[in-house]
């Protein structure tokens, strides 16, 4: 099936379990699949497990344009769901981590300025251990609050966004002789990518 001008698609056990398939209307040896005129081949893997609320997209991608050697690339998203008690308890973590990071700042400020106060009024010039531990302390507290920043949102975003993949896949009714083998096949790939 010719899948959003892109390419043809098809489901991975089609290709390596039956001698045949249709590519672009036509009966074909799987073993024709893929061609001399084949650039890319690319594999999408969905896995869930409910116990520990996981979901993972695996893409593998197989670069046939190059002149010589074949080049694959890997991703893997995982969608973990953080609700209920263990969202509360990861926000509730993230709350103290932004309390330390205050202390943080206000012993980074006070040394800040123990170290003016020595430098312009007794002309004491600052250790370089000193300087170097309030360099290392204000880069721990940009970073780690642009951790938090970041992960935050995704966190909380976390269960709806599994759920967005599952819904869709589970929406998907495989079991249907009504609905054509080509829209189940465009439902599952609009699903995870």
């Amino acid at each position: 099936q010719d899948f959003q001008g892109r390419g043809f698609a098809d489901f991975l056990f089609s290709i390596t379990d039956t001698p045949f398939l249709f590519r672009d209307g036509k009966l074909m040896p799987t073993a024709s699949f893929i061609d001399s005129l084949t650039q890319t081949i690319q594999i999408i893997l969905v896995f869930f497990t409910p116990e520990y609320g996981m979901t993972s997209v695996m893409t593998i991608e197989a670069d046939l344009s190059g002149p010589a050697s074949l080049v694959v690339d890997t991703d893997v998203r995982h969608y973990g769901i953080i609700e209920g008690t263990r969202l509360i308890e990861y926000l509730f973590v993230q709350c103290l981590v932004l309390v330390f990071i205050l202390s943080m700042v206000l012993d980074t400020v006070y040394t800040a300025i123990k170290v003016h106060r020595r430098w312009h009024v007794d002309n004491l010039a600052p250790s370089t251990s000193t300087v170097v531990l309030m360099f290392v302390d204000t880069l721990s507290i940009v970073m780690t609050t642009c951790i938090v920043i970041v992960r935050l949102p995704t966190k909380l975003a976390s269960a709806s966004e599994a759920r967005r993949v599952l819904d869709r896949l589970d929406g998907i009714d495989w079991a249907s002789s009504e609905m054509r083998v080509t829209d189940k096949k465009e439902a599952f790939f609009e699903s995870v990518l």
